[in-house]
C-alpha cells in the first residue's frame, strides 16, 4: 500500500510540473532534503551484501522521491499550501481522531473494561488495533497530532475555535498518556516546549504550563506512570516477551558501541551494517539475533551504515532546513523536526517504509514552504505570524 501511495504522489507531482508552463526545480531544497539518501546510495559500492543493500535502498526511496516531488511542483502549488496550511493540519488531526476512536471501539469490543483501564505494559505491547497498527506507532501519530492541535489552538482567533481546539488537545493528550510510551511523550513535550519558546506568546505559555503541571503531577502521584518514566527509553518487540526491556536495551547498546569504532568515517555500508550488529547479538544474546533487532537508535544506525561522515551529512542537511525555517518563522517545522530528533534516540524511524514515508512527508511538506520558485528562500507568511502581529498591535 505504501508503494502505491508513494507512486501516486510522485506521479501527480510530476504531472502537475510537466503540465505547468513555468518549470521550477528548487536545487538547494532538493540537495538538503535528499542528501542522506545519496550518502546511503554511495555506501552500496563498499557493501558486500548488495542484495540486502538494494532492498534497504528501496525501503528508503521516499527520502529521495518525496523531496523530488516537492522540488518540482509549481510555485502556485506551494503558495496554495501556504495559504491552506491550517486546513491541511485540521484534516490530519481529524484523521487521527477517527483512527483513535476506531481503535478505542475495537479495544472495547475485544477486551474487558477493567483490563483496558489497567493499561499494563504487556497489554499495550500486544494490543491489536485497526488496520494492524502497532500501539507504539499510534502513540507517534498522537504525538504529532497533539503538537499540531496546540499550534492550531494558538492561531485560532475566535473563542469558540480556541475552546474546541483545547478540548481536542485534552482528548488526544489523554490518549497519548494512556499508552504511556515514554519516547512519544518526551518527544511531544520537548516539541511543544520548543514551539512555545519560539512563538513566545502568553496563550501558548498558559497551555504549556498547565501541561507541565499535569505531567509532573501524574508522574509523582500515579505509580504506573511513575514506573514507566523510571527508564528513559523503551526498546520493544511484541514478538518476544521473555526478555526484560532493560536487558534488551543494554545488550543492544553494548553491541552498538562495541562495533561502532570499526565503522569509522564511512561505516560498514548499508548492506553490511545490520549483519555486523546481528553477529554481535549472536555472541551475547541469541534471542536478539533470532528476532533480528536493530539499534533502536537512528543515529547509531546511521553511524554503522555510513559512518560519522554520514551522520554529519544528516545533521548538516536537516540543520540547514531548520535554520531556514527559523529565518522564515516557520516554527511548526522546527518543532516537528525537534520532535522527530527525539524519537530517533529511541527508534529507527527509517527502518520501515511506513516510518520513512511518515518522516519524509511531514518534513518535506513543511520545509518546502520556506523556498520560492528559485533556488533561494522566498518569503513565508504563516498564519501564526498574523496572529502575533495582532497581539503586538493590541499591546501598543
Amino acid at each position: 500500500m505504501s508503494n502505491i501511495t508513494i507512486g501516486i504522489f510522485v506521479g501527480l507531482s510530476l504531472l502537475i510540473s510537466l503540465t505547468n508552463k513555468q518549470k521550477v526545480f528548487r536545487v538547494n531544497y532538493f540537495i538538503a532534503t535528499a542528501a542522506i539518501y545519496f550518502v546511503l546510495l554511495a555506501s552500496l559500492f563498499y557493501s558486500s551484501n548488495s542484495e540486502y543493500a538494494l532492498k534497504k535502498l528501496g525501503t528508503l526511496a521516499p527520502l529521495l522521491l518525496l523531496p523530488l516531488s516537492f522540488a518540482v511542483v509549481p510555485s502556485v502549488v506551494i503558495e496554495y499550501l501556504r495559504n491552506h496550511l491550517k486546513d491541511f493540519l485540521k484534516v490530519y488531526v481529524a484523521s487521527i481522531i477517527v483512527l483513535v476512536l476506531i481503535s478505542l471501539f475495537m479495544m472495547l469490543s475485544n477486551y474487558d473494561l477493567d483490563i483496558i483501564l489497567q493499561g499494563k505494559r504487556s497489554f499495550l505491547h500486544q494490543l491489536g488495533l485497526w488496520n494492524n497498527i502497532d500501539s507504539l506507532y499510534l502513540s507517534y501519530h498522537l504525538s504529532i497530532a497533539t503538537l499540531v492541535t496546540g499550534y492550531l489552538f494558538f492561531i485560532s482567533k475566535k473563542s469558540w475555535k480556541a475552546l474546541g481546539g483545547s478540548l481536542v488537545f485534552i482528548f488526544l493528550f489523554s490518549v497519548l498518556l494512556y499508552f504511556s510510551f515514554k519516547a512519544s511523550i518526551m518527544a511531544f513535550l520537548l516539541g511543544i516546549a520548543m514551539l512555545t519558546i519560539l512563538i513566545n506568546q502568553r496563550k501558548l505559555w498558559i497551555l504549556f504550563s498547565g501541561l507541565f503541571v499535569c505531567i509532573l503531577g501524574l508522574i509523582v502521584f500515579v505509580p504506573s506512570i511513575n514506573s514507566r518514566f523510571s527508564e528513559l527509553l523503551i526498546v520493544k518487540n511484541p514478538e518476544h516477551k521473555t526478555l526484560e526491556s532493560v536487558t534488551i536495551r543494554n545488550t543492544i547498546n553494548e553491541c552498538s558501541f562495541e562495533i561502532m569504532p570499526h565503522a569509522s568515517l564511512f561505516g560498514y555500508g548499508i548492506g553490511d551494517s545490520k549483519q555486523e550488529l546481528l553477529d554481535c547479538f549472536a555472541s551475547k544474546e541469541s534471542a536478539l539475533f533470532d528476532l533480528s533487532y536493530n539499534t533502536h537508535n537512528q543515529y547509531l544506525s546511521l553511524i554503522l551504515a555510513v559512518g560519522f561522515i554520514g551522520l554529519l551529512v544528516f545533521f548538516l542537511s536537516y540543520g540547514y532546513l531548520g535554520i531556514q525555517s527559523l529565518n522564515k518563522k516557520n516554527y511548526l517545522a522546527v518543532a516537528l523536526l525537534f520532535l522527530f530528533a527525539v524519537w530517533m534516540l529511541a527508534e529507527n524511524i527509517l527502518e520501515r517504509q511506513e516510518g520513512v514515508f511518515y518522516f519524509s512527508l511531514f518534513l518535506n511538506f513543511l520545509f518546502v514552504l520556506n523556498f520560492n520558485a528559485s533556488t533561494s528562500a522566498g518569503s513565508l507568511v504563516l498564519s501564526h505570524e498574523k496572529v502575533i502581529d495582532t497581539f503586538e498591535k493590541d499591546n501598543r
